[in-house]
């Protein structure tokens, strides 16, 4: 099938990069600190729903252990993100389509950007580290926004500052969350089966797509 887009919308964990190595590396780092320990299917379930990390953090730790020290939360959530902010090029590597694919639409003059909901320190930090910054025209990250995924304000925030139409525009996610969004910003959507999410979750959420990486979106677009 062609479809005819434009402009094309990704997220970046799971999507167009494979980060479960260095997000679980990160969790059971963080968590082993405080003698806490954490199953890795709880993990990866709440990231595949693309629950922020904050909550994702809040979930694994025991309710009585937060009642009993408020403030572990704060110190789990400041020691995670410097564990990563040390590792996260290193770590966090692209899809193997993945670069190729985001070369192969520009080539064929489309417009590419990206909605993340990781910070922009860490999101150009990583792209810049593997040499990506400039295949995207506009990069949305979580600390740009009031409002991160599933809201549609990352999303609606590109298609705003670049001037794209959203009916010749389409959004690709790994997640519940990501598909949510680009829903609720009425544009196309294209759920991948590489990233965190399941295909059940995927299914259910109602993308106009799915997909098994970004790779065939070179042969949904035209």
């Amino acid at each position: 099938m062609n479809l005819d887009i434009d402009n094309l919308i990704f997220d970046l964990d799971g999507t167009l990069m494979d980060s479960r190595q260095i997000f679980l590396e990160c969790y059971f780092a963080v968590f082993g600190k405080e003698g806490i320990d954490v199953d890795i299917e709880q993990v990866l379930d709440l990231v595949g729903m693309g629950v922020k990390l904050r909550n994702v953090i809040e979930g694994l730790v025991p309710e009585d252990l937060r009642e009993a020290d408020p403030s572990i939360v704060n110190r789990l959530e400041k020691e995670y993100k410097t564990f990563f902010g040390q590792r996260c090029v290193e770590e966090t590597v692209p899809f193997p389509c993945a670069i190729e694919t985001l070369q192969g639409l520009r080539d064929m003059g489309k417009r590419t950007a990206l909605a993340t909901s990781k910070l922009r320190v860490f999101t150009l930090k990583i792209l810049e580290g593997r040499g990506m910054t400039g295949l995207f025209d506009a990069i949305v990250a979580g600390d740009d926004v009031l409002h991160e995924k599933p809201h549609p304000e990352p999303i609606l925030k590109i298609l705003e500052g670049c001037k794209w139409d959203r009916h010749s525009t389409i959004f690709t996610g790994d997640t519940v969350a990501d598909i949510i969004a680009g829903r609720a910003a009425e544009v196309c959507t294209c759920g991948v089966l590489c990233g965190f999410g399941k295909r059940s979750d995927l299914m259910a959420a109602g993308p106009d797509f799915l997909a098994t990486d970004v790779s065939d979106l070179l042969y949904i677009v035209k």
